[in-house]
């Protein structure tokens, strides 16, 4: 097998919804919003790079033998343009369909206020922290469509800047 790329979105949410259980393509389409159509043609190529079997009528993600796949697309550099196509779709969905929510601050904080917004962002991810841990001592058999994608974090805008410059 040649090399294994990152995940598109579409990927990762069949993969996402895979890791709960085989499921049928009745089944990953009720669960992942995507039309039958298009997981047939995903799901052979998903199999075709390894990361799916089909068996006796269920798709579910191929664990027995190597992972190398498993390691590869969740290798960071394949994460990032991951988070990239989430923030990009983010931003097309807020400015396109004016829905979702979407919200960019430029502030100047003295030290006292940047105390502040680090708690609250530390508040932030122990909230998610404790919804993940709950849900893993409690599944809920919610649809994988449903899940909420928040993203938040704060940088200088010089950083930002240069990150940005080094791209040209």
């Amino acid at each position: 097998m040649g090399k294994i790329n990152g995940a598109m979105l579409v990927e990762r949410v069949v993969l996402e919804s895979l890791s709960k259980g085989g499921k049928t393509l009745a089944e990953l389409s009720e669960d992942t919003g995507l039309r039958e159509s298009m997981l047939n043609t995903l799901t052979q190529q998903m199999a075709q790079k390894g990361w799916l079997r089909y068996e006796k009528g269920l798709f579910s993600l191929q664990l027995d033998h190597e992972n190398s796949w498993l390691t590869e697309i969740n290798r960071k550099e394949n994460l990032n343009s991951e988070t990239k196509e989430l923030m990009n779709s983010l931003s097309e969905l807020y400015f396109k369909e004016n829905s979702g929510l979407l919200k960019v601050q430029k502030l100047m904080l003295n030290d006292q206020e940047e105390r502040i917004l680090n708690s609250h962002l530390k508040n932030l991810e122990c909230f998610f922290q404790n919804v993940r841990d709950e849900r893993r001592r409690k599944p809920k058999a919610d649809r994988t469509e449903k899940q909420r994608i928040v993203i938040w974090g704060a940088s200088f805008y010089s950083d930002l800047l240069k990150m940005n410059l080094q791209a040209v």
